[in-house]
């Protein structure tokens, strides 16, 4: 009998740079927001990385391994807490997600599912959840118009600018 092999950790980051065009589309729409990640493990570097690219108010990364701490974030995210959530699909089990998920399409919080951490995943599932060149959707070039129109593509909702 042969002892199985540990599966090793792989680290999920970007190749390319950590900064974001100062003319991409959504930046208004996420800059100055509260947000918060659920998935994977949390780890410092990445968080204030994700941070400071998207220019984000603040960025929590919680750890959700028991029903007790998700329960907790589908509150605070019930309450308006958040004025974005991004869901690290491979990193979360769908059973622990779809409450999340469905917290911020109540209260009408803007949300991606992102396929990774790395600023690239993360900037694609923006612009496919949020609008943006791969999705269709034309948002409006002034930006106090801009952070009105963020539209989540679960419900049709608008959310106004937390």
């Amino acid at each position: 009998m042969t002892a199985r092999k540990k599966a090793r950790r792989t680290e999920h980051r970007d190749e390319d740079s950590s900064e974001l065009d100062p003319a991409w589309r959504l930046l208004p729409l996420v800059r100055g927001r509260k947000a918060i990640v659920v998935g994977g493990d949390p780890r410092e570097p990445n968080r204030q990385r994700l941070e400071h690219a998207l220019q984000l108010a603040s960025l929590e990364w919680p750890a959700i391994d028991g029903p007790r701490k998700v329960e907790s974030i589908v509150g605070r995210i019930r309450k308006g807490t958040y004025g974005l959530l991004l869901v690290l699909q491979p990193f979360v089990a769908h059973a622990t997600s779809e409450p999340i998920i469905d917290a911020a399409k109540s209260g009408g919080t803007p949300w991606a599912l992102a396929d990774g951490y790395g600023l690239a995943a993360v900037k694609l599932a923006l612009e496919r959840f949020l609008g943006g060149p791969r999705s269709g959707v034309l948002l409006p070039d002034d930006e106090h118009a801009a952070s009105d129109a963020l539209v989540d593509a679960g419900t049709g909702a608008r959310s106004e600018r937390r």
